[in-house]
């Protein structure tokens, strides 16, 4: 197994060098399908050339090197073994009568012993060096505990690939638990983005629109850019800045509202499932381990006593089918992106219309049960822009003036729940980043960094930056993300040339699972 097949052994995310951007001819399209079931799978044919990673040819470290060398060797003794059981061939020596095989065995005797004879000392003792040689270079057998230990740290496209070294692999690395194993490593060790937008234009035709997704790794204070992947492109889905569109990481999957119906794809795998209904929310119930989707029922422009919700469920109790359920609530009017955080799905809203009682609508996903949590009026800020994040485990909501520099912003975090308790900090940034109309803050990585980036990409050829914001430090650095559509030919193709809307998702674990 060759370098060049985009391995990479560094257990700690640290590859041995980025991804190589894979051309727009290449990118794997997925088409969904419509259907009247509740959910639909589609399997895309998944181009695994865009996982490829360049490497060879550079310095490693000496543990990476022993986990390339007993990787490939590993390979070749499944390999050899396949070879020693379609070889054998003890049945033929049944069927030789007894007497024959020990005159045969006689005479192999004596014709061995007589070469022995002729062969000089000096052969002898070479031939027995030999034997001692390749004897040795044999490969002891590893525990299967350290192979699935060793498969659960590497790169989620490469296991994708292995599947086909072994019916024993494919076993093992289809199986839950070790899914939820690589999940686990992958959510300690690695801190990922998404970057989702649409070529949104009107020189676009509605049938060749597509939603693109990338994503990237967040690095050290030295890095100045970062290079993207793209995974995988999704047509005839148009994304916008408004509060009614979102692209959310839930438990590695991406739970994608735009337009009827909502879409739950999973970036690794290129797999996705569409569910009828654009009012929808994914959150994950990490008890049950199960995803629900809640989709809004009742029409909220018309005067109601209560909301009818719909609950889809996925996964738990080894069960793979999507069963439904409704839930009820006060009548509500949402104005803010949803986000999941513990197993429990908020986003803010006004009740019962747009001119009484901010809140924040609080969905349980385990008990399947909807209830208000009282906020402040900057917290659910109507003429301005709230975007609620989680910040430190908790809830928050960053506030900004969207016609005014964006200079500084308020961040109230839920500090109580039950007494719906809720404090406030304010920061201000080292330098101005444009109107607050221009500019979003979709959370905060693993080091705390605050993340701001652009809504839309640039009218022409330009790179796309997002600037991190340190809080205990009180600077910024800029960085740019190399492949987000700064290609003249990737614009010429697919038809990029008004400002595409952004979305970015900033906590994203990777997974190998399937809905």
């Amino acid at each position: 197994m060759e370098d060049a097949d985009g391995l990479s052994f560094d257990f700690k995310g640290g590859l041995d060098s980025g991804p190589v951007q894979p051309t727009a001819s290449s990118v794997p399209v997925v088409l969904p399908e419509n259907s009247s079931s509740a959910a639909v799978n589609v399997a895309p044919n998944y181009d695994h050339s865009a996982a490829t990673v360049v490497g060879a040819g550079k310095g490693r470290s000496f543990r990476q090197t022993v986990y390339r060398n007993w990787l490939r060797c590993l390979c070749v003794k499944y390999r050899d073994d396949e070879k020693d059981r379609c070889c054998s061939s003890s049945s033929k020596f049944d069927s030789i009568p007894l007497q024959s095989k020990e005159r045969d065995r006689n005479t192999e005797k004596a014709t061995s012993s007589s070469n022995l004879d002729s062969i000089p000392l000096q052969a002898k003792e070479r031939d027995c060096n030999t034997e001692k040689a390749t004897s040795s270079s044999k490969i002891d057998p590893l525990p299967l505990d350290l192979e699935i230990e060793i498969l659960t740290r590497l790169p989620a496209k490469a296991l994708l690939k292995f599947r086909c070294v072994s019916k024993i692999w494919s076993s093992i690395i289809q199986s839950q638990t070790f899914v939820d194993s690589f999940f686990s490593m992958s959510s300690m060790t690695q801190s990922r983005f998404i970057i989702a937008f649409t070529n949104f234009g009107r020189s676009v035709q509605s049938q060749d629109k597509r939603l693109f997704i990338f994503s990237s790794s967040h690095e050290g204070r030295e890095s100045s850019s970062l290079a993207t992947t793209l995974h995988m492109t999704i047509p005839s889905v148009t994304m916008y800045s408004n509060s009614a569109t979102v692209c959310a990481s839930v438990h590695g999957f991406l739970g994608i509202t735009a337009h009827n119906p909502f879409i739950i794809c999973n970036p690794i795998t290129g797999k996705l499932t569409n569910i009828p209904g654009s009012r929808t929310s994914l959150g994950y119930d990490p008890v049950g381990d199960q995803f629900k989707a809640l989709t809004l029922v009742s029409d909220t422009y018309r005067a109601h006593d209560f909301l009818v919700h719909e609950v889809l469920t996925h996964g738990g109790g080894g069960e793979s089918s999507w069963r439904r359920n409704q839930v009820n609530s006060p009548p509500y009017k949402s104005l803010t992106k949803a986000i999941c955080i513990n197993g429990f799905v908020y986003f803010g809203a006004w009740t019962p219309t747009r001119d009484e009682n901010p809140v924040i609508v609080t969905f349980d996903v385990r008990f399947e049960s909807i209830s208000f949590i009282r906020a402040p009026l900057d917290v659910v800020y109507w003429e301005g822009e709230s975007i609620l994040i989680e910040y430190k485990g908790k809830l928050a909501s960053i506030v900004k003036e969207p016609f005014h520099p964006l200079t500084s912003f308020d961040l109230w975090i839920l500090e109580d729940v039950d007494r719906h308790l809720w404090s406030k900090q304010t920061f201000k940034l080292p330098f101005s980043l444009g109107l607050g109309t221009t500019m979003t803050c979709p959370g905060i990585n693993k080091a705390g960094e605050f993340i701001f980036a652009l809504k839309n990409l640039p009218r022409d050829v330009q790179p796309y930056y997002i600037f991190y914001y340190n809080v205990d430090r009180n600077d910024m650095r800029k960085v740019m993300l190399k492949g987000i559509a700064d290609d003249e030919e990737f614009r010429r193709r697919y038809r990029i040339s008004d400002a595409c809307c952004v979305h970015i998702s900033p906590n994203h674990v990777e997974s190998i699972a399937s809905l």
